[in-house]
């Protein structure tokens, strides 16, 4: 269950289920059948979807690591009984090519509910490139940059979409275990946007800190 209300924002409530078979193909796959489920309420309007994937990790090495998802997303929308089909993906690699560095590259497609506009979801195709260097026994330093892109379409004949984003981001984040359980992350963001609509265009930096407690 997800709830979404922000002051400036479209505000929406999700329901959803995942539910996958796993089995060990060989010694170096593992590979899934499922898919998601939900139900979306936003705006007084309301959406369903269903999205069957399929999912497949493979060790390549001791140093390599490959996920891979993909699908499609069939989507309902309850004002004109109309239905969307979406292809959708999730790739994901890692490589340590030394003890305490990781190297990671993902790309993902996937449709979400606009928070800015009514009746208009999106269908964002993102890329993302990282590194995490272990610095001391319990810090760790990390650097990622990544490129979302944001075509928007409409779920409403009424109101047509023009709309579409192209976000850059750049984000570096210092992680301290300070005890077994606990760590500490201080974060700097700094984000683009630069959309086809002139006065939507933006720059945001984000300072921050997190503390997370595992169990």
């Amino acid at each position: 269950l997800t709830i979404s209300e922000t002051e400036n924002l479209i505000g929406y409530t999700e329901w959803a289920a995942d539910a996958f078979m796993n089995r060990q193909l060989t010694s170096k796959i593992t590979g899934s059948l499922g898919g998601s489920a939900g139900y979306i309420d936003v705006a007084g309007d309301s959406q369903v979807y269903e999205r069957p994937l399929t999912r497949f990790h493979y060790a390549l090495t001791g140093k390599v690591e490959l996920d891979a998802s993909a699908g499609a997303e069939w989507r309902q929308f309850h004002h004109d009984d109309s239905t969307t089909l979406t292809p959708v993906f999730g790739i994901g690699a890692a490589y340590h090519p030394f003890e305490g560095t990781t190297l990671t590259l993902e790309a993902r497609r996937r449709d979400e509910i606009s928070g800015a506009l009514t009746n208009q979801d999106y269908t964002t195709t993102s890329v993302s490139l990282g590194v995490r260097q272990r610095v001391f026994d319990r810090l760790h330093l990390s650097f990622t940059g990544s490129y979302d892109n944001r075509d928007y379409h409409s779920v409403d004949p009424a109101f047509p979409a023009v709309r579409r984003d192209d976000i850059y981001t750049l984000r570096a984040e210092l992680e301290m275990s300070l005890v077994r359980h606990f760590t500490v992350n201080v974060f700097y963001q700094y984000e683009k946007d630069d959309t086809n609509i002139p006065d939507r265009r933006f720059t945001d930096n984000q300072v921050g800190i997190q503390g997370t407690w595992k169990l």
